[in-house]
């Protein structure tokens, strides 16, 4: 009952959070047109959406302890497609900052997804359809794309000390760490309380620092 209330609680959080940023970096997006915005609040959109999907999941499941293995999938197949375009978008969020176009790679990979974005869509869709028989792979992408973010962050970090490459790589690096954790969680549950302690600290951190950032 504990771990459900905390589940909950945390949840709640993470989408009034990341609903937040959201409206924040869409309104800062509207003033300045500052390109790297948009991808950034449309990540957390997602991010949002991932949350009530699981709160609506859980609803479900609570009131009607047992739910039909279709909508089931389906809850899955949107959890899939909406935390993997989330986390690409934020990848795109920060492929698309004006330091990367020095790099001829983080350049045809940020040209080719601002030409369409659909891309990035479609991606989300496939894997999180061929996720649904294998829930290994939706991990397995989930974390390498955190990763790569988290090594591409820290290198332009160490290249550059600003305060946006700074955010990004604690982004990724917490994501990833939590992530690790709530996979670990599908065989021991103390690591789902880790996982989700670390994601609430994330969004804590993030809160503060986008609407200190973005002004």
């Amino acid at each position: 009952m504990l771990l459900e209330l905390f589940t909950v609680s945390s949840l709640i959080f993470i989408i009034i959070s990341s609903f937040a940023i959201y409206l924040k970096a869409k309104k800062i997006y509207s003033i300045s047109q500052h390109e790297p915005l948009k991808p950034f609040s449309i990540s957390f959109l997602f991010f949002s959406l991932t949350g009530v999907l699981i709160i609506l999941l859980e609803s479900i499941i609570f009131f009607t302890y047992e739910i039909p293995l279709f909508i089931h999938l389906l809850f899955t197949f949107f959890f899939y497609f909406f935390s993997l375009t989330g986390i690409l978008f934020l990848l795109l969020s920060f492929l698309w900052k004006e330091h990367t176009s020095e790099n001829e790679l983080y350049s045809i990979v940020r040209d080719k997804l601002k030409e369409k974005n659909s891309l990035l869509l479609i991606l989300s869709f496939g894997i999180a359809l061929f996720s649904l028989k294998e829930l290994f792979l939706y991990y397995a992408i989930l974390l390498l794309t955190l990763f790569i973010g988290m090594i591409l962050s820290f290198d332009s970090t160490l290249k550059e000390k600003q305060s946006m490459n700074q955010l990004f790589f604690l982004i990724f690096l917490l994501g990833f760490l939590g992530n690790v954790s709530l996979f670990l969680g599908i065989f021991f549950e103390t690591y789902l309380i880790y996982g989700l302690s670390i994601l609430t600290l994330l969004f804590v951190i993030l809160l503060r620092a986008v609407f200190t950032l973005l002004k």
